[in-house]
């Protein structure tokens, strides 16, 4: 609660300084610098009656434009994110209940102040108002108290809406803080079977695209249930006034629900297709730019391009049909509540009934109170859609399987490493065991002492780097054990160099601080100070994407 009004009353003494800033930067130096003072009392005057939470936020917040009006902000210049909304505390407390059930269990919120916004007695107010001029028996103060009930009904609504916002924003940034996390966390564990099941190009897309349409629907997340509520209570009030003419408006409207219903189905087709077909764009563009040097050198960038425009050419396609389809929707929400209305008065005054003053205007602010919902309701249906497509496919993805810890630390062992009759595999163990695949490496048994140099030589394609992930825990394993002694560490040098696009410095360093002593020993044991003496940088030479500027030896050394 605090953090939501602290927000608020950081947004007020944040426009009071904005004034201040701009009565600095005027011309006219009487009017401003008393605009100023008075400006300045009247923050003073805030300051002191808020409480301490929010003066530091204030404080922080004039600094912060004060300090944009001298100079361009950066991200540098932003505070800390608060300790409740940091990836490690919100990724934690999700990984704490997730049990690789379903997500949108895991993923839920609680909201109730959108119908207590739009019903906070609007329609009474103007009933009230009314009555009011048309009775001139009635006392003004009546008029007076009607006039200022109405504007605090509108007051009141604007704080709840207000406050509803602030919390789905913070609840939209956690959401998508998290996903990205689990997704990048999945990515690092997953089975050698899953890698084949997916793609960089997807893995990047459940991250940018999937992950941000939580964001993008939690504003309309309280209409799930408010639209309808308020809908209803609308209705009753309706049928106070018009009696059974409301009956015709509410028919006009269930007629409806089957045409939401047609496009709301082939809304979700089209998007399933869609997000299908932008994974497959991603990847094709990923295998252009990782390949880009062999693309260039043989000529094939118009073929590959001509590949990926035909897939963005259907990609359009399909959200062109989407976005017609939305249109009507959209069109039959905006002329529901006129076609409502019609209906209504149409049949009131063919009762017999009278139409009066009173009567129409407060029908029409019940209309109004309609309009809303049935607005809105086409734009969280699209948006609810695509949520619920990307959930299956976030879905999928955190629910693929993962690698198993099988190499165990032991301490008390004589050998650095001893594998004892253990038989991996690429694939599944259930489809070695069951299936009755031959495991990629069978019945191995090593054993390395401590201080020995142990070379292992085969043909090619004889399982020696496989033998290598294995012992690194990349495998899965059918039968046997692999232990590690406990107070050794492993060291592992791929056959392709990983290379960050940092420093010479950054990469030999990776991550560790600076040694002189240590550093200079680790340039002369890979042989690299001859190569460091031709560069124009020395080791501050700043690597390309991939280690472009280096040779192959260098990158490995």
């Amino acid at each position: 609660m605090a953090v939501e009004i602290r927000y608020e009353t950081a947004g007020v003494s944040s426009d009071l300084n904005c004034l201040i800033i701009h009565s600095m930067k005027s011309t006219t130096v009487t009017t401003d610098r008393v605009s100023a003072v008075a400006i300045r009392a009247l923050l003073y005057a805030f300051h002191a009656m808020a409480g301490r939470r929010v003066r530091n936020m204030s404080a922080i917040t004039t600094g912060l434009i004060l300090k944009g009006w001298k100079n361009p902000l950066t991200s540098a210049d932003l505070w800390a994110v608060r300790r409740e909304d940091r990836c490690r505390k919100v990724y934690g407390e999700f990984s704490s209940i997730w049990k690789g059930t379903k997500l949108v269990e895991e993923l839920t919120a609680e909201d109730d102040e959108r119908v207590v916004s739009e019903l906070s007695g609007k329609s009474g107010d103007i009933k009230l108002l009314i009555a009011f001029t048309t009775d001139p028996l009635e006392p003004d103060w009546h008029g007076y108290m009607y006039a200022c009930l109405l504007i605090f009904t509108n007051i009141f609504q604007s704080l709840i809406n207000g406050y509803q916002s602030q919390r789905m924003a913070v609840l939209g940034m956690r959401i998508r803080t998290c996903l990205i996390s689990a997704v990048y966390r999945k990515s690092l564990v997953l089975s050698n079977h899953s890698k084949t099941a997916t793609t960089s190009g997807e893995i990047v897309n459940l991250m940018a695209v999937d992950a941000q349409r939580f964001v993008d629907m939690l504003p309309y997340l309280s209409f799930l249930w408010t639209a309808p509520v308020q809908v209803g209570i609308s209705l009753y009030l309706l049928y106070n006034e018009m009696g059974y003419a409301t009956f015709g408006g509410l028919v006009v409207m269930l007629m409806l629900i089957p045409i939401n219903g047609y496009v709301s189905a082939k809304i979700q087709k089209i998007q399933t297709k869609q997000m299908k077909l932008k994974d497959e764009r991603v990847r094709g563009l990923n295998e252009i730019l990782g390949g880009i040097k062999v693309l260039k050198l043989y000529g094939w960038e118009e073929a590959f391009v001509d590949n990926i425009l035909a897939i963005r050419r259907r990609e359009l396609n399909l959200i062109r049909k989407s976005g017609l389809i939305s249109g009507v929707t959209v069109v039959l929400a905006g002329i529901t509540p006129f076609l409502v209305a019609l209906v209504t008065f149409g049949i009131y005054i063919a009762m017999g009934n009278t139409l009066d003053a009173q009567k129409a205007f407060v029908s029409i602010a019940l209309f109004n109170l309609l309009r809303i919902p049935l607005t809105i309701v086409p734009n969280m249906v699209t948006s609810l859609i695509l949520t619920l497509v990307s959930v299956k496919r976030l879905d999928k993805f955190l629910n693929f399987s993962e690698l198993m810890g099988y190499v165990n630390r032991n301490k008390d062992q004589k050998e650095v490493i001893k594998v004892e009759n253990a038989s991996f595999t690429w694939e599944r163990v259930e489809d070695v065991v069951d299936g009755g695949l031959k495991p990629t490496l069978d019945k191995i048994n090593l054993k390395v002492m401590k201080g020995k140099f142990v070379a292992v030589v085969g043909n090619v394609g004889s399982g020696k780097s496989s033998l290598l992930s294995a012992l690194l825990g990349d495998m899965e394993i059918c039968s046997g054990s692999v232990n590690i002694n406990g107070n050794s560490e492993l060291a592992y040098v791929p056959q392709q160099a990983w290379i960050q696009n940092a420093t010479l410095k950054d990469n030999i360093l990776f991550g560790k601080e600076f040694d002189s002593k240590k550093y200079r020993k680790i340039i002369k044991a890979c042989a690299l100070k001859s190569d460091l003496l031709t560069l124009a940088g020395g080791d501050e030479t700043e690597i390309g994407e991939k280690g472009i500027n280096l040779s192959g030896g260098q990158k490995q050394r």
